[in-house]
């Protein structure tokens, strides 16, 4: 059954092979309007053949209608000049009937004074007498012409000389078209030469498709009479011995089994997990990083990995922001700008992301927040941070701008850079900026060591990063969107199984 499945398969593959190599051939036999290819460039070929025929007995017809026009041309050198001799007398006859109308209407319309001083009409005048003079030269010189021994049988000549012209004229126009006709036949010759390569070519293609198809269907044939000899082979067969069934029932046996491995599943999952949570030195929550760094958690920012609630994702930020903005209030001063300090153990932990957003909100309720950046406002690399006393010893604020509220200094890693650690003593506030999905290391128990023991009494706090919603919401509360199925899980989390949401009157 497997072999006659894999060949309907094979057989149906191989028939839309088939049929669209065919339908290929047909499509491009459309586009390029060929019925029968060897036909078509058959009779094309016979076609050129009995132009070139015709062709040449047209030119034999021209050159003959030329050479004898050009012959009886020679005889009718007197007749010609006759007939030039006329042309030229009719028009010098209607130069001078032109003249004389001319100068007939000068001399009505215009006076006496204004005939001697028309020059206009001197020079007609002129033009006149020398018309009337070439009149009377051609008028001599038919004369001569008809009593010349020349004159004698030219009517018949011309006759001739006419058939001779009409013989040329048609034979040039039958060149003409077969000319045109050649050309014709020249592009069907270079259009029909490539046709013939790729017919041949889809030709083969069609071959190679039908033959796989005749033996995919060759091949279904044997599977199906193979299947149908096993059918009649086996037709006749008998059990010799039946069938025995377990005589006991060993069901309760079986769910022993099943109730001793969902036991020791649960114990090894609790175990696990357990070993997991007492080992790991993720950051992850607020109670671990208390443990890992000694440091209290003064809150936690949801960051931009949440793609689940990426909708409300700059709700929730602005939320979890002013929430820190107010937990660091008490540390703001009066009558001087609050210096908080943006300290982070690597590089990329999000400090200048935070920073913008507690200045945002810190901005939207009147307090002017400058944002001081390593590389930026100060250089780390220079002899004046690393011996800085206080702040002013390395920044200064602009004179153009206005005195802030706050002043929010972000260091560079405390890991690759060294910190001016008197000037972090000054400051009001310190705030340890860590990713909560990174490794707490002994490294950063020893660096954080040496920061504490210097910072005395100045407030140091660890603030999470990248922290999971759980999180977050154990700071802030629940975060948007508030969805019942959230609200309930939240409140479960927490024991409270009988609390109720509504408001008190």
């Amino acid at each position: 059954n497997s072999a006659i499945a894999y060949f309907e398969e094979q057989v149906r593959l191989a028939k839309t092979n088939l049929n669209k190599e065919e339908d290929n051939l047909m499509h491009y036999n459309v586009e390029h309007s060929v019925i029968n290819y060897d036909n078509q460039s058959k009779d094309l070929a016979i076609t050129k053949y009995n132009l070139d025929d015709r062709e040449e007995l047209a030119q034999r017809t021209y050159k003959s209608a030329v050479a004898l026009r050009r012959m009886l041309e020679d005889k009718m050198d007197i007749r010609a000049k006759i007939i030039r001799d006329n042309t030229k007398l009719l028009k010098e006859l209607e130069k001078v009937t032109e003249l004389n109308q001319n100068i007939l209407e000068q001399e009505i319309f215009s006076t006496d004074t204004e005939l001697k001083d028309n020059e206009q009409l001197r020079q007609n005048r002129t033009d006149l007498r020398n018309s009337e003079n070439r009149i009377s030269q051609i008028s001599d010189n038919l004369n001569e012409y008809n009593f010349t021994k020349e004159g004698v049988g030219i009517d018949n000549m011309v006759t001739e000389w006419l058939m001779a012209c009409i013989n040329e004229a048609k034979t040039k126009a039958e060149l003409k078209v077969l000319h045109e006709r050649r050309n014709d036949i020249l592009n069907q010759y270079r259009e029909f030469a490539p046709v013939g390569t790729q017919v041949k070519r889809k030709e083969r293609a069609i071959g190679i498709a039908e033959d796989t198809y005749r033996e995919q269907l060759r091949g279904l044939s044997e599977a199906r009479l193979r299947l149908q000899n096993i059918k009649m082979t086996t037709a006749n067969l008998q059990i010799i011995a039946p069938p025995e069934f377990p005589l006991t029932d060993n069901g309760r046996k079986r769910l022993l089994y099943v109730v001793a491995a969902l036991i020791g599943s649960l114990i090894f999952i609790t175990f696990y997990f357990l070993i997991i949570e007492l080992t790991d030195r993720t950051l992850r929550d607020a109670e671990r990083s208390h443990r890992l760094s000694g440091l209290p958690v003064i809150a936690a920012f949801n960051g931009i990995s949440n793609l689940k609630f990426r909708g409300f994702l700059k709700v929730c930020n602005r939320r979890a922001a002013a929430y820190s903005c107010h937990q660091l209030d008490r540390y703001l001063a009066t009558g001087r700008p609050t210096v908080i300090n943006l300290l982070s153990m690597e590089e990329r932990e999000g400090k200048s992301f935070l920073a913008k957003y507690f200045a945002d909100h810190w901005v939207s309720v009147g307090l002017r927040t400058r944002i001081v950046k390593h590389d930026v406002d100060f250089e780390t690399n220079d002899k004046k941070y690393v011996r800085a006393q206080q702040l002013s010893d390395f920044w200064q604020l602009n004179s153009a701008e206005q005195i802030p509220d706050i002043i929010l200094v972000e260091y560079p890693p405390i890991s690759t850079a060294s910190l001016p650690l008197t000037v972090l003593k000054q400051a009001d506030v310190n705030l340890l900026i860590a990713n909560a999905c990174r490794l707490w290391g002994k490294n950063d128990d020893i660096n954080l060591k040496s920061i504490k023991e210097m910072l005395g009494d100045t407030p140091l706090s660890l603030y999470l990063n990248n922290a999971d919603r759980e999180v977050v919401e154990s700071f802030t509360g629940e975060l948007p969107p508030k969805t019942p199925l959230h609200s309930f899980v939240s409140r479960l989390s927490q024991l409270g199984l009988t609390a109720k949401k509504a408001a008190v009157k």
